[in-house]
């Protein structure tokens, strides 16, 4: 383990310095009062190859939704899985949005592995995700909640009751449409997408319209540019449709990304790898969280072109519309 914070709450169980190969791990974390006074923190781990590691973190408040999950980050990330489950390891979920006591489970491993995990259906990932009921997203956020969920400085107090336009309690669009102009357009796309209140097929079908339009960055890399639209082509059927064949698609492009990471030309390759990340993270991650990762990917992705100055406002614009309809 490298760090855990709790910037609410306590340990009753404190997280295990080392966890060792095919071994299990257990943390708990409650309010400072008891465990309905509400928790928040993270944990970050680093893998054996001391350039990959691994976050959880969870946002468990007294009132309010709940918010967590797992990232991966690292140059050696694309060598290993890592996925949220229920108490099987095997099949994946989301992270609870209610409930006071709150267990979750991560199952963790090479990429290569013949762990249940790492053989994940992707279909069927999606599916749940996009039908299941504890899958849904929130209806609107409250303040408090906001307040808390909101990176130091990142939305001043003024701004944030702004956002919220006299209400104690706000939804995505009513969010979008009373941000003041000084608030960073990205950091409200990421505030709305991360506290969960778009709608859950809005969030997935607009996270998979934020790569669709950077997926020309791939076009000189055939391979690359060939997986990655066919997996976009794909991901618009769902949760109804789909090839079945997703899986196999998602691998090959996670082929094609890990052969960019380790190529002597990886800098160079950075737009194309952001614009793989935005695609990826559609398949892997929530909504609310693929929201949010696809449209940073995609602003990374065209860094230093002319769409750069604008496509902050046009995915702005272009959620807005879409939580209209």
């Amino acid at each position: 383990m490298t760090s855990s914070s709790l910037s609410w709450g306590k340990w009753a169980t404190n997280p295990p310095t080392q966890i060792g190969n095919g071994n299990t791990a257990n943390f708990y974390a409650e309010g400072a009062k008891g465990s309905a006074t509400g928790t928040q923190g993270s944990v970050v781990y680093y893998f054996s190859d001391n350039q990959t590691y691994l976050t959880i973190s969870f946002d468990i408040p007294y009132t309010g939704a709940n918010s967590g999950g797992l990232t991966l980050d690292g140059t050696g990330m694309s060598n290993y899985t890592a996925q949220e489950t229920d108490d099987s390891y095997s099949t994946v979920v989301s992270f609870p949005s209610s409930g006071s006591s709150v267990t979750t489970y991560f199952a963790i491993g090479q990429a290569s592995s013949n762990a249940a995990f790492a053989e994940t259906d992707f279909s069927a990932s999606i599916r749940r995700r996009l039908t299941l009921p504890k899958a849904a997203a929130l209806p609107s956020v409250d303040i408090a909640t906001a307040a808390r969920a909101i990176s130091c400085g990142a939305i001043p107090g003024p701004e944030l009751v702004k956002l919220f336009d006299g209400k104690t309690e706000a939804t995505a669009l009513d969010v979008l449409t009373s941000a003041p102009p000084n608030v960073d357009k990205a950091d409200v796309i990421r505030f709305v997408a991360l506290s969960n209140i778009v709608p859950t097929q809005t969030a997935f079908s607009v996270s998979v319209d934020f790569a669709n339009h950077v997926v020309d960055v791939l076009e000189p890399n055939p391979e690359a540019y060939g997986a990655a639209l066919d997996i976009i082509d794909d991901l618009k059927k769902y949760p109804g449709g789909g090839s079945g064949n997703l899986t196999k698609l998602v691998d090959e492009l996670e082929r094609v990304k890990a052969t960019m990471l380790v190529s002597r030309t990886a800098a160079a390759n950075a737009p194309k790898i952001a614009a793989i990340e935005a695609v990826l993270a559609c398949v892997h991650m929530g909504t609310g969280a693929a929201l949010a990762q696809s449209a940073s990917c995609a602003q990374l992705a065209v860094e230093g072109t002319d769409e750069e100055k604008t496509i902050v406002k046009w995915e702005y614009d272009y959620l807005l519309e879409a939580l209209k309809v």
